[in-house]
């Protein structure tokens, strides 16, 4: 049940047509939970070829996998021994190796991207490891658990409620339980041990630090609340032995909470993107103006550029958006084959996302003699050089993050 009913910011995240979290949340507690049997039940071959199967799958969904096979190989190593450890680990790694089959292709092919992503993140992002941890302690974990949410009214008593929840649930896990019958929870403490400590040391933890101030990295946080529903599950059936009651209502305490989240969340501003939260639920009026000037090719940003093209996809209007400034800044190429379409265009537009008066890109066109015509479509400005042809490479000032 706690697992059904995750906090709103975990839940959110689950919906979003992102990276495969959600499958690398499966996968890799299939991984753990395999290696929690291997160490604790004696578990044989068979779910050793499992446990490295699946954390294999995990690796090549994503990176985020780490955490997990980091957590499953400490449970086995400091559980096995001997010859029973080398036979474990081969056939672990065999398994590993086949679901991860993938993952060595592609680093062979880029000479070991993954790992140094993992290892050391991009373009220094992981200098200051202490603001990485901070950063994770004030925002990942408090929204992970369900202390709050940034999508609407998160009452600070009932933060305080679900905190002491969690701490007395792992209190319960670290010194009070019963260890020869639940034993086996000992690899999720170290699978939440594990996750801010990698967070803080990989390339993970590096975007949290952005200068821009959007939500680079709550993608990471939902491993953390179903690691968590294990504990407090487990605090709660020990509980069930003596106190049904209390237990009962110790377990309709999260799932209301949470519920209760979903009730004050705004729809629109959970399922903005968190790099760029500016866009409108309904882009037809921006459609409508681009159809009625006859533009089919614009430059702008990819994060409202994206659904744009979606949206124009739905309304049967030919449409195609290039983000210039965002890959000329080190950003993905997403869509490569547009560039050379809007370059090509005969009449092209730009459009920013922005209230300002008068843009950038205004004052540079007429610094550099070029007519254009203005639209505004609240978000969206739309510019319509008129005189000639603008290439951005031209503006790209101009056409900054901030649009």
């Amino acid at each position: 049940m706690l697992a059904a009913f995750p906090p709103a910011y975990v839940l959110v995240l689950s919906l979003k047509p992102w990276a495969p979290y959600t499958e690398v949340v499966v996968l890799g507690s299939l991984c753990l939970a395999c290696a929690i049997r291997i160490g604790w039940r004696r578990a044989g071959t068979w779910t050793a070829l499992v446990c490295g199967v699946c954390g294999g799958l995990a690796f090549w969904m994503h990176p985020l996998a780490v955490w997990y096979l980091s957590a499953a190989a400490l449970c086995v190593v400091v559980r096995v021994r001997g010859a029973r450890l080398v036979r474990i680990g081969a056939i672990g790694m065999a398994g590993f190796l086949a679901g991860a089959l993938p993952v060595w292709a592609y680093n062979l092919q880029t000479n070991g991207a993954t790992f140094r992503f993992v290892a050391s993140g991009t373009q220094g992002q992981t200098a200051d490891r202490w603001a990485v941890l901070s950063a994770w302690w004030n925002n990942d974990l408090p929204r992970g658990v369900g202390l709050w949410h940034p999508w609407g009214d998160s009452p600070s008593a009932l933060g305080l409620v679900m905190a002491t929840l969690v701490a007395a649930a792992l209190l319960w896990a670290l010194f009070a339980r019963q260890r020869p019958v639940t034993r086996g929870l000992d690899g999720v403490v170290v699978l939440l041990l594990t996750i801010p400590t990698l967070f803080a040391l990989s390339g993970f933890g590096g975007p949290a630090l952005n200068p821009y101030g959007f939500d680079a990295t709550g993608r990471y946080a939902p491993p953390l609340w179903f690691a968590l529903a294990v504990v407090i599950g487990a605090a709660l059936a020990s509980l069930w032995r003596y106190q049904r009651v209390l237990a009962l209502l110790a377990c309709a305490i999260p799932v209301a909470i949470n519920l209760g989240a979903l009730v004050t969340t705004d729809p629109i501003q959970a399922f903005q993107s968190p790099y760029w939260d500016r866009l409108p639920a309904d882009n037809t009026p921006l459609l409508s103006t681009l159809r009625s000037t006859g533009i089919s090719e614009v430059w702008m940003n990819h994060w409202a550029g994206q659904p744009l093209m979606f949206d124009a996809r739905v309304a049967g209007q030919p449409l195609i958006a290039y983000d210039w400034y965002d890959v000329q800044a080190g950003g993905i190429d997403r869509f490569p084959e547009y560039r050379a379409r809007v370059e090509q265009a005969s009449r092209s537009a730009f459009v920013l996302v922005t209230d300002e008066t008068e843009p950038d890109l205004a004052r540079r066109l007429r610094d550099m003699g070029v007519t254009f015509d203005e639209y505004r479509v609240p978000p969206y400005v739309v510019v319509v050089p008129t005189s000639r042809v603008v290439h951005p490479s031209e503006v790209t000032a101009a056409l900054d993050y901030r649009y």
